[in-house]
Protein backbone atom coordinates (compact mmCIF):
# COMPACT_ATOMS: atom_id res chain seq x y z
CA UNK A 1 0.00 0.00 0.00
CA UNK A 2 3.19 2.41 0.59
CA UNK A 3 3.34 2.20 -3.05
CA UNK A 4 -0.28 3.02 -4.37
CA UNK A 5 0.10 5.68 -6.30
CA UNK A 6 -3.71 6.34 -7.67
CA UNK A 7 -6.47 7.86 -5.28
CA UNK A 8 -8.73 5.07 -5.25
CA UNK A 9 -8.79 1.33 -4.27
CA UNK A 10 -8.37 0.14 -0.86
CA UNK A 11 -6.04 2.38 1.13
CA UNK A 12 -5.87 0.60 4.62
CA UNK A 13 -5.49 -2.15 5.97
CA UNK A 14 -8.47 -1.26 7.86
CA UNK A 15 -10.74 -1.02 4.87
CA UNK A 16 -9.60 -4.67 4.25
CA UNK A 17 -10.79 -5.67 7.76
CA UNK A 18 -13.84 -3.82 6.91
CA UNK A 19 -14.09 -5.97 3.85
CA UNK A 20 -13.82 -9.07 5.78
CA UNK A 21 -16.71 -8.31 8.19
CA UNK A 22 -19.16 -6.89 5.60
CA UNK A 23 -18.84 -9.80 3.24
CA UNK A 24 -17.25 -13.08 4.83
CA UNK A 25 -14.48 -12.69 2.52
CA UNK A 26 -11.02 -14.18 4.40
CA UNK A 27 -8.50 -11.70 2.83
CA UNK A 28 -5.55 -13.15 4.45
CA UNK A 29 -2.74 -9.70 5.03
CA UNK A 30 0.75 -10.74 5.49
CA UNK A 31 3.93 -8.57 6.30
CA UNK A 32 6.82 -8.23 4.22
CA UNK A 33 9.72 -7.27 6.38
CA UNK A 34 12.79 -8.17 4.08
CA UNK A 35 14.06 -5.42 2.14
CA UNK A 36 15.98 -7.56 -0.82
CA UNK A 37 16.80 -4.22 -2.88
CA UNK A 38 18.18 -1.68 -0.54
CA UNK A 39 21.78 -0.78 1.81
CA UNK A 40 21.12 -0.76 5.24
CA UNK A 41 21.23 3.15 4.99
CA UNK A 42 18.77 3.02 2.26
CA UNK A 43 16.70 0.83 4.39
CA UNK A 44 16.20 3.47 6.75
CA UNK A 45 15.74 5.93 4.69
CA UNK A 46 12.72 4.60 2.97
CA UNK A 47 11.32 3.30 6.67
CA UNK A 48 11.56 6.93 8.07
CA UNK A 49 9.24 7.44 4.46
CA UNK A 50 6.87 4.78 5.23
CA UNK A 51 6.28 5.66 9.20
CA UNK A 52 5.24 9.34 7.41
CA UNK A 53 3.02 7.71 5.03
CA UNK A 54 1.51 5.11 7.72
CA UNK A 55 2.53 5.69 11.64
CA UNK A 56 4.05 2.87 13.02
CA UNK A 57 4.71 1.05 9.93
CA UNK A 58 6.90 -2.02 9.94
CA UNK A 59 10.16 -1.95 9.68
CA UNK A 60 12.37 -3.91 7.39
CA UNK A 61 15.73 -5.83 7.99
CA UNK A 62 18.58 -7.41 5.56
CA UNK A 63 18.27 -10.49 3.87
CA UNK A 64 21.17 -11.84 5.80
CA UNK A 65 23.90 -11.17 7.54
CA UNK A 66 25.90 -9.91 5.25
CA UNK A 67 26.70 -5.63 5.99
CA UNK A 68 26.10 -4.17 2.50
CA UNK A 69 27.68 -0.95 1.39
CA UNK A 70 26.57 1.94 3.92
CA UNK A 71 26.26 5.11 1.71
CA UNK A 72 24.34 8.01 2.97
CA UNK A 73 21.68 9.73 0.83
CA UNK A 74 22.69 12.96 -0.91
CA UNK A 75 20.36 16.36 -0.78
CA UNK A 76 21.12 19.21 -3.17
CA UNK A 77 19.07 22.45 -2.09
CA UNK A 78 18.63 25.47 -4.73
CA UNK A 79 19.50 23.48 -7.53
CA UNK A 80 18.29 23.69 -11.48
CA UNK A 81 19.25 24.66 -15.17
CA UNK A 82 23.12 24.39 -15.35
CA UNK A 83 23.54 24.04 -11.76
CA UNK A 84 21.41 20.84 -11.46
CA UNK A 85 23.47 19.51 -14.81
CA UNK A 86 26.89 20.24 -12.98
CA UNK A 87 25.64 18.25 -10.09
CA UNK A 88 24.01 15.75 -11.38
CA UNK A 89 27.11 14.95 -13.23
CA UNK A 90 29.65 15.24 -10.66
CA UNK A 91 27.40 12.98 -8.10
CA UNK A 92 27.30 10.51 -11.28
CA UNK A 93 30.96 10.48 -11.91
CA UNK A 94 31.81 9.83 -8.05
CA UNK A 95 29.58 6.59 -8.43
CA UNK A 96 31.34 5.47 -11.04
CA UNK A 97 34.75 5.73 -9.33
CA UNK A 98 33.35 4.38 -6.41
CA UNK A 99 32.19 0.98 -8.29
CA UNK A 100 34.53 0.69 -10.70
CA UNK A 101 32.54 1.04 -13.65
CA UNK A 102 29.21 2.58 -14.35
CA UNK A 103 26.23 0.80 -12.63
CA UNK A 104 22.85 0.92 -13.62
CA UNK A 105 21.74 4.63 -12.76
CA UNK A 106 18.57 6.69 -13.20
CA UNK A 107 17.72 9.52 -13.06
CA UNK A 108 13.64 10.45 -12.15
CA UNK A 109 11.47 13.76 -12.56
CA UNK A 110 8.06 15.52 -13.05
CA UNK A 111 6.63 14.30 -16.42
CA UNK A 112 8.26 13.75 -19.77
CA UNK A 113 8.24 17.19 -20.80
CA UNK A 114 11.17 17.18 -18.47
CA UNK A 115 13.61 14.49 -19.56
CA UNK A 116 14.89 16.64 -22.71
CA UNK A 117 15.95 19.83 -20.53
CA UNK A 118 17.55 17.67 -17.75
CA UNK A 119 19.53 15.32 -20.56
CA UNK A 120 20.42 18.38 -22.76
CA UNK A 121 21.86 20.26 -19.31
CA UNK A 122 23.65 16.81 -18.75
CA UNK A 123 24.71 15.26 -21.70
CA UNK A 124 28.07 17.93 -22.42
CA UNK A 125 29.35 17.62 -18.53
CA UNK A 126 29.10 13.59 -18.48
CA UNK A 127 30.25 13.15 -22.26
CA UNK A 128 33.60 14.47 -21.02
CA UNK A 129 33.71 11.79 -18.89
CA UNK A 130 32.37 9.28 -21.38
CA UNK A 131 29.45 8.49 -19.73
CA UNK A 132 25.66 8.41 -22.34
CA UNK A 133 22.45 10.14 -20.87
CA UNK A 134 19.26 8.78 -22.85
CA UNK A 135 15.36 9.64 -22.44
CA UNK A 136 13.27 7.04 -21.97
CA UNK A 137 9.96 8.62 -22.54
CA UNK A 138 5.92 6.82 -22.22
CA UNK A 139 8.06 4.52 -19.99
CA UNK A 140 9.38 2.87 -22.58
CA UNK A 141 13.05 1.34 -21.22
CA UNK A 142 15.68 2.62 -23.97
CA UNK A 143 19.24 2.05 -23.73
CA UNK A 144 21.21 -0.40 -21.31
CA UNK A 145 23.09 -0.75 -18.28
CA UNK A 146 25.56 1.03 -19.60
CA UNK A 147 23.95 4.25 -19.92
CA UNK A 148 22.90 6.97 -17.93
CA UNK A 149 18.44 6.53 -18.28
CA UNK A 150 16.21 9.54 -17.11
CA UNK A 151 12.50 8.51 -16.55
CA UNK A 152 9.39 10.05 -15.89
CA UNK A 153 8.61 8.77 -12.02
CA UNK A 154 4.99 7.65 -13.20
CA UNK A 155 6.87 4.67 -14.93
CA UNK A 156 9.25 3.26 -12.83
CA UNK A 157 7.46 0.89 -10.46
CA UNK A 158 8.99 -2.79 -10.55
CA UNK A 159 12.74 -1.25 -11.98
CA UNK A 160 15.72 -1.77 -10.21
CA UNK A 161 18.64 0.41 -10.32
CA UNK A 162 21.94 0.42 -8.48
CA UNK A 163 21.67 4.76 -8.23
CA UNK A 164 18.81 6.66 -8.48
CA UNK A 165 18.90 10.57 -8.44
CA UNK A 166 15.02 11.79 -8.06
CA UNK A 167 14.78 15.59 -9.25
CA UNK A 168 12.56 18.56 -8.13
CA UNK A 169 10.87 16.55 -5.07
CA UNK A 170 9.32 19.87 -4.65
CA UNK A 171 8.18 20.72 -7.76
CA UNK A 172 6.21 17.30 -7.37
CA UNK A 173 5.26 18.10 -4.03
CA UNK A 174 3.23 21.28 -4.87
CA UNK A 175 1.53 19.16 -8.12
CA UNK A 176 0.55 16.39 -6.30
CA UNK A 177 0.24 17.11 -2.69
CA UNK A 178 -1.27 14.35 -1.18
CA UNK A 179 0.63 11.41 -3.57
CA UNK A 180 3.34 12.91 -2.87
CA UNK A 181 5.08 11.11 -0.72
CA UNK A 182 3.91 7.68 -2.27
CA UNK A 183 5.82 8.79 -5.56
CA UNK A 184 8.57 9.45 -3.36
CA UNK A 185 8.58 6.24 -1.83
CA UNK A 186 7.92 4.21 -5.22
CA UNK A 187 11.24 6.17 -6.28
CA UNK A 188 13.82 5.76 -3.29
CA UNK A 189 12.90 2.22 -3.40
CA UNK A 190 14.33 1.14 -6.85
CA UNK A 191 17.54 2.52 -5.32
CA UNK A 192 19.92 -0.15 -4.48
CA UNK A 193 22.86 1.58 -2.73
CA UNK A 194 23.07 5.47 -4.20
CA UNK A 195 20.26 8.30 -4.06
CA UNK A 196 20.79 11.53 -4.38
CA UNK A 197 17.39 14.03 -3.83
CA UNK A 198 17.08 17.48 -5.34
CA UNK A 199 15.10 20.76 -4.88
CA UNK A 200 14.76 23.74 -6.84
CA UNK A 201 13.82 25.60 -3.65
CA UNK A 202 14.02 24.02 -0.22
CA UNK A 203 12.76 20.69 0.98
CA UNK A 204 9.11 20.07 1.22
CA UNK A 205 7.96 20.76 4.88
CA UNK A 206 6.15 17.38 5.08
CA UNK A 207 9.91 15.82 4.48
CA UNK A 208 11.51 18.06 6.95
CA UNK A 209 11.63 14.63 9.52
CA UNK A 210 13.53 13.05 6.75
CA UNK A 211 16.38 15.79 6.95
CA UNK A 212 18.38 13.31 9.35
CA UNK A 213 18.37 10.88 7.34
CA UNK A 214 20.40 12.71 4.27
CA UNK A 215 24.46 13.00 4.53
CA UNK A 216 25.76 16.48 5.84
CA UNK A 217 27.74 16.18 2.40
CA UNK A 218 27.08 17.73 -0.99
CA UNK A 219 29.25 14.71 -2.52
CA UNK A 220 30.05 10.96 -2.57
CA UNK A 221 33.94 11.86 -2.52
CA UNK A 222 35.78 10.17 0.27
Amino acid sequence: MRQRVTSSGIQSEAEIDWLNRVSGAQIDVRKIDIGYRQSRKLRQFSDALAELLDPGAQKTRSPSEIEEADVWPLLAEGVSDTALGTWLADRIDEVERSVGSLPSIAVFVDGDDFIDPLVNATRTALAERNITIVGCKEGRVVGDASEVRVFDIQHIKGLEFEAVFFIGVDGLARRLKELFPRYLYVGVTRAATYLGVTCEGRLPAILEPLRPQFSDRVDWRS
